[in-house]
């Protein structure tokens, strides 16, 4: 096989590869209400998921002890155009805790610490603190969005990779039992760039095509 198509056949193969419906994101702190910054513990996975948008929230312990015990979706008049509610699942006791019981609705009903836009959807423990019914170090909870209308996962990913959609989290029991709380808010994710290897691939595809096209024209 020649090494144009090879180039070729290496082309076909970056550009009709099938997308990755995933992407993660991570968190700020916007209230700074102590010394102990946990952003690091937090992260959500979202997913596409039996047709469903999927965004699971993790708690591991980078940074220190803390409790998720509200979680905000918003922005509310973007979401809303986007998704709605399907269900939640809680995950399993991983630790020997209460495990973790979320419910619709949260108290206060719209996030706090700074945070300035409305929520579309909001959720909160049942029993909120240390070792109670949040997501603790080791845990993790997952909800269930359908599309609406027209809406499909890229329409997701684009809204958080703009800023239209957010996410912001009430995070209590920070360092411990006797802790105190902070605010939190997703991070806009950065735009990914081609790997070198990937640009140096292309670059050879269309110089290959060149000459191609230049000895059929000669």
């Amino acid at each position: 096989m020649d090494i144009l198509k090879r180039v070729g056949l290496s082309l076909a193969a970056i550009v009709f590869a099938p997308a990755i419906s995933a992407f993660p994101l991570t968190f700020s702190n916007t209230s700074n209400n102590g010394d102990t910054d946990v952003a690091g513990n937090f992260g959500v996975d979202v997913t596409e998921d039996g047709g469903d948008a999927k965004f699971e929230f993790f708690n591991v312990n980078k940074v220190d002890e803390a409790s998720i015990t509200a979680i905000y979706f918003g922005k509310k008049g973007e979401f809303d155009s986007l998704l709605s509610f399907s269900n939640l699942v809680q995950s399993f006791d991983t630790s020997e805790k209460s495990g973790v019981k979320f419910s619709e609705g949260a108290k206060p009903n719209e996030p706090g610490g700074g945070i300035k836009w409305d929520a579309a959807f909001a959720s909160d423990a049942d029993n909120p603190g240390y070792n109670k019914y949040g997501i603790d170090v080791g845990e993790s909870l997952a909800f269930y969005f359908d599309y609406l209308g027209s809406a499909v996962f890229d329409d997701v990913e684009s809204g958080f990779y703009s800023g239209d959609l957010v996410i912001a989290l009430h995070v209590q029991s920070i360092t411990g039992d006797d802790g105190y709380s902070d605010w939190f808010v997703t991070k806009q994710p950065p735009v990914t760039v081609p790997e070198p290897s990937t640009i140096a691939l292309l670059g050879l595809g269309l110089i290959g095509l060149g000459i191609s096209r230049k000895r059929k024209l000669a």
